[in-house]
């Protein structure tokens, strides 16, 4: 009875931070999809270099923000610029491919796609994390894989086949990003994290700038501003949410932005999923929420274990 009542504010604690990080991960994934769809309208009219460039400029804005309530510039003192930079190259690689998949694909069929990366994880954390895959995992991946290619079909659409290809590895950069940055977030605060990122990608966008520069009418410099400030603000919010609780806890409310990516796709562009695509992203999230729930069965028990000790 002692070991539960002393454990009980920890409890407590860690049901408060469980709670505020859903909420976080659930907002970040709203103004995830709002920043597709404003994606979708601006893609197929200007450069994919422009429009990352001017989305990671304005998302200074948040991200200075953020630091200066953060404590300002002795936030950004770090020891772990390799993973800072790593973390940069694995976003820079995501948002490149995803903005291909996305000008050439409806935007619910490229957010199911790209919630395969949860499977693809627990693949590659054998071979490079050295972490034991059960049958399980194995079997849920596997199925997960089915429902990738229910969606993707590859046919004699090649721009179609290369799109859906460029959606499968965005959701691989996503997912690597994310483990790196729950790596980081130990010892790395939010606005470092948001801050490295923007500065790095808006230098790799403005280098391009003189070579491919559309200069977008009125309409279109909102869409951009937007894009921005949403994208500053949702990841800063998925950061968070990365910080307050475990990823399997996170994760699952992730799969929200496939809602809202059917949702706005249907409103602005009458985009209506077939059988097979939705046959598709249910098998690919009821596989993805198995792995996760497998991994916090495993969290749960070493827990017991270690109390009952």
């Amino acid at each position: 009875m002692e070991l539960l009542g002393a454990s009980s504010p920890e409890l407590s604690a860690e049901s408060g931070n469980s709670a505020r990080a859903i909420l976080c991960v659930i907002a970040a994934a709203a103004l995830f999809a709002i920043q597709d769809a404003i994606i979708k309208l601006l893609v197929g009219d200007y450069p994919t270099m422009q429009i990352l460039g001017v989305r990671s400029v304005v998302m200074l804005i948040p991200a200075v923000i953020l630091l200066r309530a953060e404590g300002g510039l002795q936030c950004l003192r770090t020891s772990r610029a390799r993973g800072h930079a790593l973390r940069c190259v694995l976003a820079l690689a995501t948002w490149t491919t995803f903005y291909f998949a996305i000008a050439r694909l409806p935007l619910g069929e490229v957010a199911a796609i790209f919630f395969s990366g949860p499977l693809m994880i627990t693949a590659l954390s054998g071979p490079l994390l050295g972490e034991r895959v059960g049958w399980h995992r194995w079997t849920a991946l596997l199925i997960g894989f089915l429902g990738v290619l229910l969606i993707v079909r590859p046919s004699g659409n090649a721009a179609g086949h290369w799109a859906g290809v460029a959606a499968l590895c965005s959701s691989l950069f996503y997912a690597l990003m994310m483990i790196q940055t729950r790596r980081l977030t130990s010892t790395e605060s939010n606005a470092a994290l948001l801050l490295y990122s923007a500065l790095f990608m808006s230098l790799v966008g403005i280098v391009t700038w003189p070579f491919q520069w559309r200069t977008p009418g009125s309409f279109d410099t909102m869409l951009l501003l937007a894009l921005g400030l949403l994208g500053g603000f949702s990841q800063y919010a998925m950061i968070q949410a990365y910080r307050l609780a475990p990823v399997y806890v996170v994760a699952p409310f992730d799969y929200t932005h496939l809602l809202w990516a059917m949702a706005l796709g249907y409103m602005i562009w009458a985009e209506v999923p077939d059988m097979l695509m939705l046959s598709g992203a249910i098998v690919i999230v009821g596989s993805g929420l198995y792995v996760l729930a497998r991994e916090a069965y495993f969290v749960r028990h070493a827990a017991r274990m270690t109390v009952s000790r």
